[in-house]
């Protein structure tokens, strides 16, 4: 278990297989799968059932409280059982689940309902499977990988709004969720259930399938919570996660404030799509940066240039091409932002309780992620503007970046 591949082509020749099939599955996973659609489909919910733009954001609150819950125990199963046998499962829950939301009369605590329990059944099919293969099967060009892996979000923040609102407008908002949910069942699945096989994974591998976790290395999970670095990641990315999320929840609302109708601030070249557009870029970019550069270093970079983003898309006057470069900014450190998180907690915590450690972290980002779409809109409904809001994300961007340059070298664990 700790052999490491010397040849990066190698690793290339023996892992392909996990990156492409990771490349597909993370794109159609439980956070960007209800995230981006949702974005589209809020105002058409709001106008069907009456409801305020704060209520159907809420739908991302109880989605949180779903991955809060979930996270931990898939974390603890991903270490004990495998990957694989934890993501098969929950990429067809996932799909059914998504599927539910098309079956709602109105009532909004079925829609909150569907949301919470689609992300307990689904959270399995979050990075926190999909990388631990990906960083037990790479050492030296693992940024890279998990960078190409982690472009499905930006794949499909890309082409979701587009072919979201084209569901919406062909064959209505309940029929636009079938649409969606067949998507990871259809696609998701064959090639993981094909080509997702950890090899180092099952050589570590007891009788009865349990993993020796003696054998790989890094810290227990207990050794992590005693650990600043561990409480430096988590809370940087909650706050991240959280300013960013906000931005992107809100991008259609804050287009259509400037003047957009729906339909412009949905296209590919305006809200998530671009959005999702750039998160591609930063994705690719951040992976090749940080398996030449000190990461955390990368982070600040990426990290704070949203705060311009911020004082753009609060000027009403600002121009398309502003507005696009504000959205821009946002996308990269979007992309960024995934695969440090996956890269940090490899590097700084190592292997043996991957799946745990990456878990809180993640629930972690994804509390910050979920709650901040409401949050945002209530700053909006409350002062009529997103203005208020855009100046603390602009002073939280710079403070949440610089707080990784506190994590120091890297550690040497053997193998990782």
């Amino acid at each position: 278990m700790t052999e490491i591949i010397q040849s990066a082509s190698e690793e290339w020749s023996q892992g392909w297989n996990i990156v492409v099939s990771s490349l597909v599955g993370i794109a159609l996973c439980l956070s960007p799968l209800p995230f981006y659609t949702l974005i589209v489909l809020a105002p058409e919910l709001a106008k069907t059932f009456g409801w305020s733009q704060s209520q159907v954001m809420g739908g991302f609150t109880c989605m949180t409280i779903g991955l809060l819950v979930g996270a931990p125990f898939v974390g603890h199963l991903t270490d004990k059982l495998g990957a694989r046998r934890v993501l098969l499962p929950s990429i067809i829950l996932l799909g059914l689940g998504m599927m539910a939301f098309s079956l709602m009369n109105g009532n909004i605590w079925i829609f909150y309902g569907i949301f919470f329990i689609t992300s307990v059944i689904g959270v399995g099919t979050l990075p926190i499977t999909w990388t631990k293969a990906i960083i037990h099967n790479f050492d030296k060009t693992r940024g890279i990988a998990l960078g190409i892996a982690l472009t499905g979000t930006g794949l499909f923040g890309f082409l979701a709004p587009a072919y979201t609102q084209w569901l919406i407008d062909s064959f209505g908002w309940r029929s636009t969720y079938i649409g969606i949910g067949v998507l990871p069942i259809l696609l998701s699945f064959p090639l993981a259930f094909f080509l997702f096989h950890d090899p180092k994974e099952k050589a570590a591998m007891l009788t009865g399938n349990i993993i020796d976790v003696s054998k790989i290395p890094g810290l227990t999970l207990k050794a992590a919570f005693r650990d600043y670095r561990f409480y430096v990641i988590l809370f940087s990315f909650l706050l991240l996660g959280a300013l960013v999320s906000g931005i992107i929840g809100n991008a259609q609302f804050i287009l259509m404030g400037k003047g957009y109708s729906a339909q412009s601030a949905a296209s590919l070249f305006k809200g998530a799509g671009l959005i999702g557009l750039s998160v591609i870029f930063g994705r690719i970019i951040g992976g090749i940066l940080v398996d030449k550069v000190w990461a955390p270093a990368i982070a600040f970079v990426f990290m704070s240039l949203p705060a311009i983003a911020c004082i753009i898309l609060m000027q009403s006057n600002a121009s398309i091409g502003m507005n696009s470069l504000a959205l821009v900014l946002v996308g990269l450190a979007a992309g960024v932002e995934y695969d440090l998180m996956a890269f940090l907690v490899s590097r700084y915590m190592g292997m043996k309780a991957y799946g745990k450690i990456y878990a809180f972290t993640y629930a972690a980002f994804g509390l910050g992620a979920g709650v901040s779409p409401v949050i945002y809109a209530k700053f909006k409904e409350a002062s009529g503007s997103y203005e208020v809001i855009l100046n603390i994300a602009a002073f939280g961007f710079i403070l949440g970046a610089a707080m990784l340059l506190l994590l120091g070298r890297y550690r040497n664990f053997k193998g990782v």
